[in-house]
């Protein structure tokens, strides 16, 4: 065998372990974070009492029709940014 042959061998073996070690954080980051996001975006789409698939449908009503989701849409844009941007520089001057 060459040693760059051995090398090689060494390298794999290397990536092997490496990947075993972060594989318990892959599970991990799997089960407790992509999938609860996927589950919540199937919900979303999907009517709560039967488990029938309606689209946009809630989104439409929420957003042509709801008017207490346009006046909370009003309120987060003015919270965040109106009033933060000049609420935060002076919190940080005496920093």
């Amino acid at each position: 065998m060459t040693s760059s042959a051995v090398r090689n061998k060494g390298l794999r073996k290397d990536n092997r372990q490496a990947f075993l070690m972060i594989l318990p954080f892959l599970i991990g980051f799997v089960l407790f974070s992509c999938l609860p996001i996927l589950h919540i975006i199937r919900y979303t789409f999907t009517d709560c009492a039967a488990p029938n698939f309606r689209g946009f449908i809630f989104f439409l009503r929420i957003f042509i029709a709801e008017s207490d989701f346009r006046m909370s849409f009003v309120n987060t844009f003015l919270l965040s940014f109106c009033r933060l941007p000049a609420e935060i520089p002076p919190a940080l001057l005496p920093a």
